[in-house]
């Protein structure tokens, strides 16, 4: 005899996740016609070429290390790459080898190891800068099984920040420096503790940008200056020192809205905060600009229109897939129709985090 609520979360874990099909989107159509038609082609193109955008989203059991019936098979898209192989210590590097541990690819720009840009776990040894991949696939007994369901979404949101103690008011806070952080089980079981306790768990996500590192990062994964990123200037943030995706490929949405699928399916995590949202939408990156208001600001030439509507579908698998989770999007612009429904013609997400309230906060209590 099992109580209602043991059997509702069953049937919660059984159910067949669908992505609800796009909406006319009208009520965006008065402000900007062609961003919605854009989303709509997109989608219309995933469903005809992918089958859908929840099986797009599930890239991450193509791509990488996958176990099957027939073994391991690793999967990688490398599109500058003009010879890659599997190699390791335990075959002495040869290239012709079909064993698995990293990944050395003969690049127009000469022959590099990388860890695999599909990887999802990986360690930095002590000492040492870059890190490795590891394929990591325990035995079931030792794989974390999740005891607690998720929390429902509350009605409003209450977020906590807690910060160790300060040595002195002059001093920032005392923090251990950040290196390789804790297997996957613990922080399964963070998770778990969390929601038995009924909190969510929302995981600050970087879409927005990724780092310039070339030793173990995805910047010339391939060889190429392009790969997941723009080509020449617009590749490169020039304040922060970091590579910008270009969101009009086919294979940075996979890369992305996998991400996102994975961190959901694989550690329950409650939602997103969606980091330096204002840099995606703006070719500008909202650096050097005043925001009045006025629409033309918002939707005119400096609008990245691959990025807003990447938003839009992340936030339309999300919510579609998982409609108790919560997407947060640092925003300072003030973007309109940010918090409208996808299916609305709205970027799409839950609540905007406008990180300059705060400094004006500070400025007139000044």
């Amino acid at each position: 005899m099992c109580s209602a609520g043991v059997a509702d979360d069953a049937q919660a874990l059984n159910r067949v996740r669908v992505v609800p099909p796009p909406s006319d989107g009208q009520k965006i159509f008065q402000i900007d016609p062609m961003l919605y038609s854009l989303y709509r082609r997109i989608r219309s193109d995933i469903d005809e070429h992918e089958g859908g955008l929840e099986a797009f989203s599930r890239s991450y059991e193509k791509f990488g290390f996958n176990r099957s019936a027939e073994g391991i098979t690793y999967r990688e898209w490398a599109p500058g790459a003009l010879f890659a192989a599997l190699v390791g210590d335990f075959n002495n590097w040869d290239p012709n080898a079909d064993r698995m541990s990293k990944v050395r690819m003969d690049t127009p720009s000469g022959i590099k190891d990388s860890i695999p840009a599909w990887i999802k776990y990986s360690v930095q040894a002590p000492g040492e800068i870059p890190y490795d991949g590891i394929y990591y696939d325990p035995p079931a007994e030792v794989k974390y099984v999740f005891k607690h369901p998720q929390p429902k979404r509350p009605k409003s949101f209450r977020i906590y920040e807690t910060h160790v103690g300060m040595s002195s008011p002059t001093m920032l806070a005392i923090c251990n420096t950040l290196g390789t952080f804790s297997p996957q089980e613990d922080l399964k079981s963070l998770i778990d503790r969390a929601h038995e306790l009924g909190l969510l768990v929302l995981m600050d996500v970087v879409h927005s940008h990724a780092s310039s590192n070339t030793l173990d990062g995805l910047n010339g994964f391939d060889g190429t200056d392009t790969h997941y990123f723009h080509s020449g200037p617009r590749g490169h943030h020039w304040m922060w020192d970091s590579r910008l995706f270009n969101y009009g490929n086919w294979e940075v949405l996979r890369f992305l809205l996998s991400n996102g699928r994975w961190w959901l399916e694989e550690y329950k995590f409650d939602g997103f905060r969606f980091d330096g949202v204002t840099s995606m939408m703006y070719t500008h990156h909202g650096l050097q600009v005043t925001f009045t208001g006025n629409f033309n600001e918002y939707f005119g030439f400096a609008t990245d229109v691959d990025a807003v509507v990447y938003l839009m579908l992340v936030n339309d698998l999300i919510h579609g897939l998982y409609p108790e989770a919560v997407t947060i999007g640092e925003d300072v612009s003030g973007m309109p129709t940010f918090a409208l429904p996808v299916h609305d013609g709205g970027v799409g997400f839950d609540y905007r985090m406008h990180m300059a309230v705060a400094d004006k906060w500070i400025e007139l209590l000044k």
